[in-house]
């Protein structure tokens, strides 16, 4: 009978992973890259921000000969 047959008829399986081409980990280039261009001047940004104004307000306020000599 057809229904017998249909039944026993095997669907092909199909997988819907992808195939891993690359590992899941970040290379330790790109990590290395990302730490040296992205979360290192983020870390840095306010203390030197900081110590420029700092610096610039000095430089503009204090006269030159304030620590020279006489």
């Amino acid at each position: 009978t057809p229904s017998k047959i249909t039944s026993m008829a095997k669907t092909p399986q199909v997988s819907t992973l992808k195939p891993q081409v690359c590992s899941p980990q970040p290379s330790r280039l790109s990590t290395a890259l990302r730490y040296g261009f992205i979360k290192l001047p983020a870390d840095l940004a306010v203390a030197l921000l900081l110590g420029l104004t700092l610096a610039g307000l000095i430089t503009t306020l204090l006269p030159p000969d304030l620590i020279s000599g006489p």
